[in-house]
């Protein structure tokens, strides 16, 4: 492992160079080394000037490696690398005067590495005919001789490049075609991976909310329910009082008018999909003296005066009705809930050019900072009311919900024992 992290940092990494790329840097280098030490070695057995032409080879080597490697410049370093191979053999044959020069070989080496290393099939062809002009330069045009061997060595590097030429070209052609597959393979497999994640986290948010759904039913609509079902099991005696039977009557109607409102907020949580929506133009009046109908009783048994300021000729607004219908029910019974007796809650409406703002306005409890922040989150606290009112926590947070599904947005206002005010924005009736 620290071999190939010690390579990568010599010729690049492998998720950010081609493999042609990695290739020609590190041949380019090595072959920079490797020109360095043979000019070493004929420099020390007294051959200066050829030790001269290899150290200008290396140097040539060092800059196709610095291009491919440094710069990113792929097809300059491999003319660069080319030319240094031709410069090198140019060398060889001028020093040794003959085809059995080392540097027929080099030729040979370079014209394989240029193919390798090519980047597509058109400069593998060119660096063909290139490295073939350069076998008849030095061959036939570099000897002082030509004999019959000279043609030999020439068919030979003609059928040997030949080979390699095609050779490289299928290999090639074949790996590039399993790296596409694989990274097409290792791309479904992203998004199949993602897709599975995607799917676990709505599993995960179907659980909490289910697991959320049978807290609530267990909890604070069980409990009701045993209450009503106490005050039926008194009201079936025949020894109560009127005034009695008048007062457990008051209670039913009040446990079974706050379970039925729990209910409905467990009905629309299971309807929220937008599907479900019908958005119209809703008159906000009528919304709300269906809502002043539903809460009057709760107000009165708290001495708590209910302000319905808002008219007929008021501009509609667009929404579910049942959805805004429920939600001004959630804010006005928390109103209520939180104000003291004899206090009061008022309902009015603002319009604006775009949109109509409703406010629902209490002379309550009001709220501190951290409470405001922490208000539509689900790990607030359940606060109780002025009369010891138990909530679950999910009004607010269905309601905040409800206003975005239908394009508007909710807003607070409050202050410590100064009341507290919920706006609800929302489009307006283009008429």
């Amino acid at each position: 492992m620290q071999t190939i992290a010690w390579l990568n940092k010599l010729i690049g990494n492998n998720k950010d160079l081609p493999i042609e790329s990695r290739l020609l840097n590190g041949f380019s280098l090595f072959s920079s080394l490797a020109m360095l030490i043979l000019c070493l070695s004929i420099f020390i057995y007294g051959n200066s000037n050829l030790a001269l032409g290899l150290l200008t080879s290396s140097l040539i080597f060092a800059s196709s490696y610095y291009l491919g490697f440094k710069r990113g410049k792929t097809l300059y370093s491999q003319w660069v690398f080319v030319l240094s191979v031709s410069f090198t053999a140019y060398l060889s044959f001028s020093y040794f005067k003959g085809i059995s020069s080392p540097g027929f070989y080099g030729l040979i080496i370079g014209f394989f590495v240029a193919q390798l290393c090519a980047p597509n099939q058109r400069w593998k062809l060119i660096y063909y005919l290139f490295f073939t002009l350069l076998g008849v330069y030095f061959i036939f045009l570099k000897s002082e001789e030509i004999t019959a061997l000279h043609f030999i060595y020439f068919i030979g590097y003609l059928l040997f490049t030949a080979v390699l030429y095609f050779g490289l070209s299928l290999l090639m052609a074949a790996y590039r075609s399993m790296a596409d597959k694989a990274s097409a393979e290792g791309e479904e497999l992203k998004q199949s991976n993602r897709l599975i994640q995607e799917q676990l986290q709505e599993m995960r948010d179907l659980n909490e909310q289910k697991d959320r759904l049978f807290s609530i039913i267990g909890h604070d609509l069980r409990n009701p329910l045993n209450a009503i079902e106490g005050f039926m099991s008194v009201l079936e005696q025949d020894e109560i009082s009127p005034d009695t039977q008048k007062e457990l009557q008051k209670e039913l109607l009040k446990l079974t008018r706050g379970s039925r409102t729990l209910l409905d907020n467990l009905l629309e949580w299971s309807r929220r999909e937008d599907k479900a929506y019908t958005i119209e133009g809703v008159s906000i009046k009528e919304i709300a003296d269906r809502v002043n109908d539903t809460m009057e009783s709760l107000a009165k048994a708290k001495k708590i005066s209910i302000h319905i300021l808002v008219n007929n000729q008021d501009p509609k607004v667009l929404a579910d009705k049942q959805v805004l219908e429920l939600t001004l029910r959630n804010l006005i019974s928390n109103a209520i809930k939180f104000s003291p007796q004899n206090g009061w809650v008022k309902l009015r409406s603002y319009e604006f050019q775009d949109s109509i703002h409703i406010e629902i306005e209490d002379n309550g409890l009001g709220m501190d900072k951290r409470q405001l922040e922490r208000l539509f989150t689900k790990g607030r606290e359940i606060t109780m009311g002025t009369a010891n009112e138990k909530g679950v926590g999910l009004g607010l947070l269905l309601c905040q919900e409800f206003i975005q599904k239908m394009k508007g947005e909710i807003i607070v206002r409050s202050a410590l024992n100064k009341g507290s005010c919920f706006t609800i924005i929302l489009p307006k009736e283009n008429q």
